[in-house]
């Protein structure tokens, strides 16, 4: 059986840009809005790390409806992330804080 060839003008050809022959073709591009940093405040800032682990925290339900289904009883996990046991400098009193290990957002 004899090979098939395909005419060079059939062929399809990929743009030279695409394999990085000529990155001068692309355009300057500025950002429209120039966003302000902004300083993000955790409230941590005047606490000591007494204690941290990681663990997955769990909320009991008496009761939920799940698709026509009533469960009872039961251990729903809420998230995984890091505990902390921070204690203030100043007035010494100890809090826990858990933030979700995805999005760092405090669990309650």
């Amino acid at each position: 059986m004899a090979e098939e060839t395909v005419p060079a003008a059939a062929a399809p050809e990929a743009p030279a840009a695409a394999f990085g022959a000529d990155e001068s073709a692309g355009g300057d591009f500025q950002p429209l809005y120039q966003a302000p940093k902004v300083e993000v405040k955790t409230h941590e800032e005047d606490e000591i790390v007494t204690f941290k682990m990681r663990a997955k925290l769990f909320v009991f339900v008496k009761e939920d409806v799940y698709g026509g289904e009533v469960r009872k009883d039961f251990w729903k996990e809420r998230g995984t992330g890091d505990v902390k046991l921070l204690r203030h400098k100043e007035m010494g009193k100890i809090r826990l804080l858990m933030r979700q290990e995805k999005n760092s957002k405090d669990m309650r």
